[in-house]
């Protein structure tokens, strides 16, 4: 949790963000389009990247003037709600196929005041196809322009094998991994936190 006592694993992820906040933030010619917005996967399953990504975003968090939106992007194998200890609802797959259905609408206020969460939704037997859509690369495009002063956070399954859809691309901001071999991600928002 944010107000935690310090651990080398906490200070590790404080130095981490540090670099990448300054690249989201950045302004003049160091300025990244869409900077706030940061995806965490990797190359295996069972890497860690849940962890990462959770324990980046409390991270983040914890910083008096930022806000955090975590979204969960692991259409196959969602695990940050029940990681955190939330109650699923609609999520990002249920905006992307439901136009109507606003972005806001499926946002999980957490206990944590900096930190909202964007749960993956339902699934959906035609996932491959829309993370390729068109609607997905406007659904980034938007959630990169809506909440331009907050880090937006994706946990996504792993990296692709051929380049990755078109939608995914315009996040130009830092990729992070993390290689920990056998790192497992733990099921309790107390132990998420380092």
């Amino acid at each position: 949790m944010p107000d935690s006592p310090a651990t080398q694993t906490a200070e590790e992820f404080r130095i981490v963000k540090r670099q990448l906040l300054l690249n989201a933030f950045a302004r003049g010619e160091n300025a990244i389009k869409n900077g706030n917005l940061i995806l965490v996967c990797s190359a295996q399953p069972n890497e860690g990247k849940t962890f990462c990504a959770i324990n980046l975003a409390l991270s983040i968090a914890s910083e008096r003037d930022l806000t955090v939106l975590l979204v969960d992007a692991d259409f196959a194998k969602p695990e940050i709600l029940s990681t955190l200890g939330l109650e699923g609802g609609k999520g990002l797959v249920d905006v992307i196929v439901d136009p109507s259905l606003d972005l806001a609408d499926c946002l999980i206020r957490t206990n944590i005041e900096n930190l909202a969460v964007l749960p993956a939704g339902r699934q959906h037997h035609l996932t491959t196809e829309l993370l390729a859509s068109e609607r997905m690369g406007a659904m980034i495009e938007e959630i990169a322009q809506r909440y331009r002063d907050r880090v937006v956070i994706f946990d996504r399954r792993r990296r692709w094998r051929r380049p990755p859809p078109p939608c995914w691309r315009c996040m130009s901001a830092r990729c992070c991994s993390w290689w920990r071999p056998r790192a497992r991600a733990s099921r309790s928002c107390a132990k998420a936190w380092p």
